[in-house]
């Protein structure tokens, strides 16, 4: 009888457990179903910013081979005028734009100090960057003769820096 109570004891217990496991199962059944459905829709949102993020990286990415391009395109033509020599019109505007001095002023024959310096530094920065010759030059400035325009350039930068005007050397440095 002492077996036969204990699995009859057994089985009820295991039955009660049954009951109650189902009764729990039935109370945390919508519950499950609730946290599963959350987690599908944060899994939705989660693959669409991961999708949107991939496409928005390989938007940026051709972005920036199109930009690198570009870039080798641009330094390319510009290695190709790397060392080219300034046009001499371009640099007379320079001058003239920086000493508030019109360009016929400059073009034509005066013995007037203030002149002769702004024309000195002309013909001295067109010899260094543009490379022409003294009689070139003297073209330029109305058939002026090329040892005043040697005149000019050699003594141009001792009157520079009298007048306290930066100069740059021939060979790119600026002496004061």
């Amino acid at each position: 009888m002492g077996v036969g109570f204990a699995s009859t004891t057994a089985v009820a217990a295991a039955t009660h457990r049954g009951i109650l496991e189902r009764r729990m199962n039935a109370r945390i059944l919508p519950a499950l179903h609730e946290r599963v459905a959350e987690l599908e829709r944060h899994l939705s949102v989660t693959t669409r910013a991961k999708e949107k993020a991939e496409k928005d990286a390989s938007e940026k990415t051709d972005l920036i081979f199109d930009l690198k391009d570009k870039v080798e395109l641009l330094e390319g033509r510009l290695a190709r005028y790397e060392g080219a020599k300034a046009y001499h019109m371009d640099v007379l505007n320079e001058v003239s734009i920086k000493r508030n001095m019109p360009i016929a002023m400059l073009m034509r024959p005066t013995r007037r100090e203030q002149i002769v310096y702004v024309k000195h530094e002309a013909i001295y920065e067109i010899h260094r960057r543009c490379g022409l010759s003294s009689t070139e030059i003297g073209r330029i400035f109305g058939g002026m003769d090329h040892s005043s325009v040697l005149s000019a350039i050699r003594n141009w930068p001792k009157r520079a820096a009298q007048l306290g005007i930066p100069v740059a050397s021939s060979d790119g440095g600026v002496s004061q």
